[in-house]
């Protein structure tokens, strides 16, 4: 099947999103439609709209992730499971103060913050 040599080429080349939009362009099935759909033009133009996004060869040998699934775990974590819970109601002010202090304490900031909100109120106590 086309698309898994295509998928396994983008997780191992660099060079393969270039490759792959040459090929749908000389495929000559740009403009077919399937039903009300043209998918060959619509995939080359998502690979002209998002050019330089498609590098996973080089994310995979650096380490990083190529998959949204640290960014969906981090928004369940940080809002769903705390703004909308049953009956919670935020204002646009209050709802942002408490997804900043979930950052915090969901990434093991919490005593940095703290100490830089709290240094500015500190005064000198001298013994009487």
């Amino acid at each position: 099947m086309v698309t898994q040599d295509w998928k396994l080429r983008l997780l191992n080349r660099s060079s393969t999103a270039s490759e792959i939009l040459a090929e749908l362009q000389a495929s000559g099935l740009e403009y077919v439609s399937v039903g009300d759909e043209q998918p060959v033009h619509d995939a080359i133009s998502y690979l002209d709209n998002h050019d330089g996004r498609f590098d996973y060869a080089t994310a995979r040998r650096l380490g990083l992730p190529i998959g949204s699934g640290n960014v969906e775990a981090t928004c369940k974590c940080l809002f769903n499971v705390r703004l909308k819970r049953s009956g919670s109601r935020w204002k646009e002010t209050t709802g942002e103060h408490i997804v900043q202090l979930r950052a915090h304490a969901l990434s093991d900031r919490w005593g940095d913050a703290l100490e830089l909100t709290l240094r500015p109120l500190r005064r000198a106590v001298r013994a009487a």
